[in-house]
Order: structure tokens, then sequence, then C-alpha cells
């Protein structure tokens, strides 16, 4: 009979299938009760903060680059303490944008024109993250919404964030 703990979901992110283990081996030793995966919207082509945006050409490339790649809190790749997890899967998506995509950064009609002009497109990822990795409670109760991705290199291409 398994431990409890190896078979538990963690706060509703669930332990890899063995598919995804098999990504996953490519970048970690980790077993599946160890860890949790986590789907994250890694990009898209709308306005952010920094009334910057992402080409959907700088989308589709950011999505063949981005398996092994971490990912921390507040773009500080250096501080052990802030990485946590690793993206093992990416897909570049197209689609119609969710609502509260298009009113980020109070950006609506930016955002609007440009999903008029181009259309959404995103690029989604799986990572794995420690079943005891605090930013889980977070992400679960909406307390943090948004994580940076790092360690690569796009030539010609920057992230609109920097």
């Amino acid at each position: 009979m398994l431990n409890s703990l190896h078979t538990e979901q963690k706060i509703g992110f669930p332990h890899p299938t063995p598919e995804e283990m098999q990504k996953i081996r490519k970048w970690s030793n980790a077993e599946a009760h160890q860890v949790v995966v986590v789907d994250i919207i890694a990009a898209d082509n709308l306005m952010n903060r920094s009334r910057g945006k992402w080409s959907k050409d700088s989308l589709v490339k950011l999505a063949s680059l981005a398996p092994g790649i971490i990912f921390t809190l507040d773009h500080d790749w250096e501080n052990i303490g802030k990485v946590q997890g690793r993206v093992f899967d990416a897909n570049y998506i197209e689609s119609e944008p969710p609502y509260e995509e298009l009113t980020k950064a109070g950006n609506f009609e930016l955002n609007r024109w440009i999903v008029g002009d181009e259309g959404y497109a995103k690029v989604e990822v799986k990572a794995i993250v420690p079943v005891d990795a605090p930013v889980l409670e977070s992400l679960w109760l909406g307390t943090t919404g948004y994580v940076s991705l790092g360690n690569f290199t796009i030539d010609d291409i920057w992230c609109p964030l920097s």
C-alpha cells in the first residue's frame, strides 16, 4: 500500500501523469510524488503593464525554447530562494481571449484593438513545483498571479517587461 503522501494532491494541483513524467525526466530526477504540475500562461500578444507586447512570431519561438527553463518570482533568477519550479512542456495557442485577459493592466481598448487586428495568441507552459513549495498555496488562493520565466536567450527577441 502506498503512503498517502505519494498519492495526495497538493492544494488542487495534480501530480504528473506517466506521459508528463517522460518529458520531466529530460530536466529533473524528481519522482511523481515529489512534484505537482502547474499550468501557466507564460506570455501572450496583449499589452502588458509595461506597455510592451510579444509578437506572435516571438511567442512561437518562446514556446519552442521554454521547456527546461526555471520559473521564479520577481525576475530574480540568481536568487535560489525565489526559484519555484521548472518548465517541462510549452505550447503556442491561438484562441479567443478570456475577458479578464483583455482588461489586464487597464489596457482594454488597446487589447481589443490587438485582438481585432491580429487575434489572440499565448504560450501555455506546464511546470513542476515541489509539493511543499509555499508558492502553491499563493497560486491556489490567487494571492500570487504572476511568475517570471528565465535562463533562456532568444536572438533579437526581448521580454517586453525588461
